[in-house]
């Protein structure tokens, strides 16, 4: 058996990242344009609430230091803790409406990505089915078909929200000094150059053991279904086809191990510069406060705003990689529904004579 080519590259990564990411948002569209553009409105508007509470928050403890200079009541109080009550409250109604409904909009494109790739499969020419690599492009196809379209469209509505809060959180950090921005700017960019490398460790070897894999539950088939277990039986197979199955069974088990354990160690050093960024912050404020250049409202600002800045961030650069890894492995996926006939229609068929047809006749027809 010649193993397999290695992954195709047809484009630039981040041009087949953006060329599936439009097909992606075209599932999307069609499965449902109105309910698109409802819940990435939402959720927007529920991003905008954080920011919004950080810095009602801030407001609120300055005003509070303020009561040992200056007597207060609790009315001057008032409108702020009304804002934080009505900044939480839309948060979680949002929140609330969007859990179910998000869930079935999901479920509506991996149904209209499995109704695409069914209807590709069932009238493609059958001289497909004598190619081993069509084989193993629709047995990558069909893996990925059942939740990757659905959450992919489920990243990129959560990205439109995180945006919105990465923009409004860095402007108040901005406010205090732009270091902090750096830091969490930073801190997320070499999260995100990490994070891909593991993405396309996991898509070469998924890829190259697809043959394998499809061999692998063939032999699985065999062993469990009537119509072949008296056969494997009567020929004395079953030991053999067992000790195959295990065999491949374990070697793919143990490639995967190691790949899973190189992501593993690449995930935590992103997650020890995520938390040397954080660090860094702290030692900022604590800076500025022995100096007495920040107010306490300030301190509560910048460790609100960039505990969420850098949480958002962390977010949004998951929220890459997953449209990276999803996008990496529905390239198998579109690519099959863009197989092209082997037998193309004219551009002007014609139309079969009304009537009976008395008799067939071919005109230069040659065979060697």
């Amino acid at each position: 058996m010649t193993p397999p080519a290695g992954p195709p590259v047809t484009r630039g990564r981040s041009r087949r990242v953006w060329h599936n990411l439009r097909q992606g948002l075209g599932l999307a569209w069609a499965a449902s344009p109105r309910l698109l553009i409802r819940y990435s409105m939402l959720g927007m508007v529920s991003s905008t609430m954080p920011p919004i509470a950080v810095y009602l928050g801030a407001v609120l403890v300055n005003r509070i230091a303020e009561a040992r200079l200056r007597a207060l009541t609790f009315s001057d109080l008032l409108p702020i803790i009304i804002g934080l009550w009505v900044a939480a409250g839309v948060q979680r109604a949002i929140g609330a409406y969007q859990g179910y409904g998000r869930n079935l909009y999901v479920r509506r494109v991996q149904l209209e990505a499995e109704r695409r790739l069914l209807e590709k499969a069932s009238k493609l020419d059958l001289g497909h089915f004598d190619n081993s690599d069509w084989h193993d492009r629709l047995a990558r196809a069909k893996r990925d078909v059942s939740w990757r379209p659905g959450d992919l469209t489920w990243s990129v509505l959560g990205l439109s929200g995180n945006i919105v809060t990465i923009v409004l959180m860095a402007g108040l950090l901005a406010s205090l000094n732009w270091v902090l921005v750096v830091l969490a700017l930073v801190a997320a960019g070499l999260s995100l150059a990490l994070e891909r490398r593991v993405t396309s460790r996991l898509y070469e070897f998924f890829y190259k053991e697809t043959p394998e894999e499809r061999e692998r539950e063939y032999l699985g088939d065999l062993l469990v279904q009537p119509r072949t277990t008296k056969e494997i039986r009567a020929y004395v197979l079953a030991d053999y086809l067992l000790g195959r199955h295990r065999r491949i069974s374990e070697d793919l088990f143990k490639q995967r191990e190691v790949m899973y354990r190189s992501g593993t160690r690449i995930s935590m050093l992103s997650g020890l510069v995520t938390g040397t960024a954080l660090a860094l912050a702290y030692v900022f404020i604590g800076s500025r406060g022995v100096a007495g250049t920040i107010s306490p409202g300030g301190v509560v600002l910048v460790i609100g705003a960039f505990t969420s800045v850098a949480g958002t961030l962390g977010q949004i650069a998951s929220t890459f990689v997953a449209v990276d890894q999803h996008t990496t492995f529905l390239e198998d996926y579109f690519s099959f529904l863009a197989i092209e006939p082997l037998v193309p229609a004219p551009a002007k068929p014609r139309a079969l004579p009304e009537g009976p047809i008395s008799g067939i006749e071919f005109d230069d027809v040659t065979f060697t």
